[in-house]
């Protein structure tokens, strides 16, 4: 069983289009018996037998939205990878998100600030 939490800066090629992004990686590695055994103090990540891993995150993705008459379109997609310079195996992990979501009956906002003299 793996948890992660993952703190970094996103740097935007485009205002909405691509990005790279760096960061810490955290991890909580664990067996599924000693979740089985002891499923809240796991999924904390306080359980006896969790290896606790920190190492570095680097990814690239996308982001894009579209606004309808009455809805908001968002298509999202991130390859990042963690490497973990400890003695623990594997010191190399590699994901891949996708998200298509449909906000049906919002059209979306947009925060505007400006300035009055």
């Amino acid at each position: 069983m793996l948890g992660g939490i993952f703190f970094g800066l996103r740097h935007w090629i485009e205002e909405q289009g691509f990005y790279v992004r760096e960061g810490v990686a955290r991890h909580h590695e664990t067996s599924m018996s000693i979740v089985k055994e002891h499923p809240i103090a796991a999924t904390l990540g306080s359980a006896e037998g969790i290896d606790h891993r920190t190492g570095i995150e680097l990814g690239v993705g996308f982001f894009k939205s579209s606004r309808g008459l009455i809805c908001l379109w968002e298509q999202m997609g991130d390859f990042s990878m963690n490497y973990f310079p400890d003695q623990f195996q594997p010191h190399l992990y590699a994901y891949l998100q996708v998200e298509f979501i449909l906000h049906l009956g919002q059209k979306g906002s947009q925060i505007v600030i400006s300035k009055q003299e």
